[in-house]
C-alpha cells in the first residue's frame, strides 16, 4: 500500500489523523480507499492513468525520488500486475503469514509460483502435515493459524 502521511489525513477522506489510523488499522480496504482518494486530491491519480511513472514519483516521493528509483519501481510493478497472470489474494494472505512465520515464499504477489511452492512444502513438512506443496483448504488454515491470523 502506499503511504500517506497524518497531516494529509483530510486529503484522504478522513476527518482526522487519528481517524485515518483508526480506519486504516481496521482493513485493508479502507488503506485502498484513502490512498486512491488522496492520489484524486492531489492529481496524481492522472499520471498513474497516462503511466508516467517519472511525475508521479517526482509529485508524491518529492524532488530525490530518483535516488530509490521510484519511478523504475513503479513501471515495473505496473508491468507485472498488468501481464495477465491470474492473482489469487488468498494465496497473496498465505504468502504474507508465510513470510512473517520465517519462510521464503517470495513476493506477496498472489501468484502460486515455486518459491511459494517450496515455502508451502517446508511448512508442511514443519507441521507435520502431507507431503506436497499444495495450498489447499487445511494447509492455508494452518498456516494463518500458526501466524495468528486464525480464520484467514
Amino acid at each position: 500500500m502506499g503511504q500517506v502521511m497524518g497531516f494529509n489525513a483530510d486529503a484522504a477522506g478522513f476527518q482526522s489523523a487519528r481517524d485515518m489510523v483508526t480506519q486504516m488499522a481496521e482493513s485493508e480496504s479502507a488503506q485502498l480507499a484513502g490512498m486512491a482518494r488522496f492520489m484524486a486530491s492531489q492529481g496524481l491519480d492522472a499520471r498513474l492513468r497516462a503511466r508516467d511513472w517519472t511525475g508521479f514519483a517526482r509529485r508524491y516521493n518529492g524532488p530525490s525520488y530518483w535516488k530509490n528509483a521510484y519511478d523504475v519501481k513503479l513501471k515495473s510493478a505496473f508491468e507485472k500486475f498488468s501481464s495477465g497472470i491470474s492473482r489469487d489474494l488468498r494465496a497473496r494472505a498465505a504468502q504474507g503469514a508465510l513470510l512473517f512465520l520465517g519462510y521464503n515464499p517470495g513476493d506477496p504477489d498472489g501468484v502460486l509460483g515455486q518459491n511459494t511452492r517450496r515455502a508451502i512444502a517446508a511448512f508442511r513438512a514443519d507441521a507435520h502435515l502431507a507431503a506436497g506443496d499444495a495450498l489447499d483448504d487445511a494447509v492455508f488454515e494452518a498456516i494463518m493459524s500458526r501466524a495468528g491470523l486464525a480464520g484467514g
